[in-house]
């Protein structure tokens, strides 16, 4: 519960381009008002201008220096980042997520029901003789135990037969057929439903 805890409690933070546009903005604005006080004294001692018609002319110095475009040249290229992680099947809905992803050295996810489904598979037997192919995923008896290409049942090889015996009579867990589209229900492991199914897969009725 101590992480479910922290993710809700977690505030929203701003962006690294957030955090650096904030900082060149204040930096910009420093240096703009900076040279608006220069030009405004430089008026009034050296140009002998009206203390107005100084204020005017500083004050139309600041507005030039502060660049009007920075904010649509940013947005064009993030928009232009978006497009192009969509064409790789990453789909982001805020601009800028763009560039924090960009930064993204690690991600840290719960791998079972996220990377994978938590539906172990038999898919190599070997025995002292031979060694087997067992197609199909998941746990459902959609696949067959093959040699060499062909299909292989229980009662063929002896050594099989055996290793077929001991996964299916040695084993605790029962798999109950999915209805439609839903996932098999498991009373058990996953590591002994995938037995379970390979032992369907060779004929045995478990």
């Amino acid at each position: 519960g101590r992480i479910a805890a922290l993710t809700q409690q977690q505030k929203p933070s701003l962006s690294p381009l957030q955090l650096e546009l904030n900082r060149l903005t204040k930096q910009i604005s420093l240096i703009a008002i900076g040279l608006g006080l220069v030009f405004f004294v430089s008026a009034i001692f050296f140009v002998h201008y009206p203390v107005a018609q100084s204020f005017i002319f500083a004050l139309g110095m600041i507005v030039a220096f502060i660049p009007e475009g920075l904010l649509p040249t940013v947005t064009l290229s993030l928009a232009q980042g978006v497009q192009r992680m969509a064409k790789k099947h990453a789909l982001l809905k805020d601009l800028n997520s763009v560039e924090t992803l960009g930064e993204t050295t690690v991600i840290c996810s719960d791998k079972t029901g996220t990377l994978t489904q938590n539906q172990m598979t038999v898919d190599h037997i070997w025995t002292p003789a031979h060694s087997f192919t067992v197609t199909g995923q998941g746990f459902v008896n959609n696949g067959q135990i093959q040699l060499d290409g062909k299909p292989i049942k229980y009662g063929t090889d002896a050594d099989l037969d055996l290793l077929i015996r001991l996964v299916a009579f040695n084993n605790d867990t029962e798999v109950e057929p999915s209805k439609g589209s839903a996932r098999p229900k498991i009373l058990g492991t996953p590591t002994e439903a995938s037995l379970v199914i390979l032992a369907q897969k060779s004929g045995i009725d478990t």
